[in-house]
C-alpha cells in the first residue's frame, strides 16, 4: 500500500518537476515569467481534469468535494492567467502535457479507496510545487501583473494544500 503511494507520489513529483524544466525564448520577456506562466497555466489544465476525475471515480465525499473544488478554482485562475498572459504577451499552455496527459488516463482507471489515496497523495505533492512556484513569482517576478497575479492567487494554493493534507491525514487514519 505504501509502495503504490510512494510511487504515485514520485509520479506526480515527476511529471509536475517537468512543468519547471525552463521553457523560455518568446521574445522581449523575461525567461522566469515566461517559464511561470506555462507551468502556472499546464498545473490549472491538469487540475481541472484530475478534479473532474476526481469527482466520479472517488468513493469519498470529501475528495469528491476537493475535486469539485479544483475544478471550479482552477477554472477561475486559468481564466484570469490567460487574460493576463494574452495582455502582457506571454504564451499560456492550450493543453497538458503527454505525461499529465497519461497521469489522468491511469487514474481515471482507478476507483474508490485506490483512486482517493493516489489522488490525494499526488495532490499535497503538486500543490507543495505550486506553493513554492507561486511564492517565487510573487517575490521576485519582473512582470508585475503576473507578481500580482501570483501574490493574489497563492493564498487559494496554500488552503488547497492544507485541504489535502487534510485529507491526506483522514485517509490514513481510515486505511489503518
Amino acid at each position: 500500500m505504501r509502495i503504490v503511494m510512494r510511487v504515485s507520489a514520485t509520479m506526480f513529483l515527476s511529471l509536475f518537476g517537468g512543468l519547471l524544466v525552463a521553457h523560455s525564448g518568446e521574445k522581449g520577456k523575461n525567461d522566469a515569467d515566461s517559464n511561470f506562466v506555462r507551468k502556472a497555466s499546464e498545473s490549472d489544465l491538469v487540475e481541472v481534469e484530475l478534479g473532474k476525475v476526481a469527482s466520479k471515480q472517488s468513493s469519498n465525499p470529501r475528495v469528491r468535494e476537493f475535486g469539485s473544488k479544483m475544478v471550479d478554482d482552477h477554472t477561475k485562475s486559468s481564466q484570469e492567467l490567460s487574460s493576463i498572459a494574452k495582455m502582457q504577451g506571454f504564451t499560456a499552455a492550450k493543453e497538458a502535457s503527454k505525461q499529465h496527459k497519461e497521469l489522468c488516463d491511469k487514474l481515471s482507471k482507478l476507483n474508490g479507496a485506490d483512486f482517493d489515496r493516489q489522488y490525494i497523495t499526488g495532490q499535497v505533492k503538486a500543490h507543495m510545487e505550486a506553493v513554492q512556484l507561486f511564492k517565487t513569482q510573487a517575490k521576485s517576478g519582473q512582470n508585475s501583473e503576473l507578481r500580482a497575479f501570483a501574490s493574489k492567487t497563492l493564498p487559494i494554493i496554500e488552503h488547497h494544500l492544507k485541504m489535502a493534507q487534510d485529507i491526506a491525514r483522514t485517509l490514513e487514519t481510515s486505511s489503518k
